[in-house]
C-alpha cells in the first residue's frame, strides 16, 4: 500500500504526527536519560526548523506529537531529524541495532486555521467546556508514559 501524500495548506496547518515501534515492541520505555534524549533532539530540531510543538506524549511504543507545519518540507526534514536521531540514541539505551519504526511517520492535517499555532494548557482545554471537569481524575488504563518535567516543558 503506498504512503499518504504529504500535503499541507498554503499557509501552513496544525497536523498530529504518529509513529509506532516495530512490532509495538516497548523500545521507548521511560527513563530519566530517554526523556533527556528525546528532549534534547526535539529541542534542537524545533530550533534547527523553526517548528512548533504544540503537544506531544510518548509512551513505550510510539508516540503523538500536535506541531504547526509551514509546508510539507518542513515537515519531512523535520521528522527526518527527529527520528533518526531517536533511533540511534534509544537503540543505545535499550541494546537495539535492528529495525526500529514500523514504518515511516504518520502525519495528518487537523486544522489550517491560526489560532491553532498556539500551545493550550489543561486549563485552556477545560474552559472550552467547563461541564467537562473530572470529579476525581481516573487512572489512565495507558502503559506507562513519559511525563516531561517542567525544565523539559520550558526547552520545548
Amino acid at each position: 500500500m503506498p504512503r499518504p501524500l504529504g500535503w499541507i495548506p498554503d499557509n501552513g496547518a496544525l497536523g498530529e504526527v504518529i509513529c509506532r515501534t516495530v512490532h509495538g515492541r516497548y523500545l521507548l520505555r521511560p527513563s530519566r536519560d530517554l526523556n533527556e534524549i528525546a528532549v534534547g533532539i526535539l529541542a534542537r530540531a524545533k530550533r534547527m526548523f523553526e517548528m512548533k510543538i504544540c503537544a506531544l506524549i510518548f509512551t513505550s511504543s510510539h508516540y503523538h506529537m500536535l506541531i504547526w507545519v509551514k509546508d510539507a518540507e518542513q515537515l519531512a526534514s523535520f521528522m527526518g531529524y527527529v527520528n533518526s536521531n531517536l533511533v540511534r540514541e534509544a537503540g543505545r539505551l535499550v541494546q537495539w541495532s535492528e529495525k526500529f519504526w514500523s514504518r515511516r511517520y504518520r502525519a495528518i492535517v487537523i486544522s489550517d486555521e491560526e489560532g491553532g499555532k498556539e500551545p493550550l494548557g489543561p486549563e485552556a482545554i477545560l474552559a472550552q467546556d467547563p461541564h467537562s471537569h473530572p470529579k476525581q481524575p481516573k487512572k489512565s488504563p495507558a502503559p506507562r508514559f513519559h511525563a516531561f518535567g517542567k525544565e523539559a516543558r520550558r526547552a520545548l
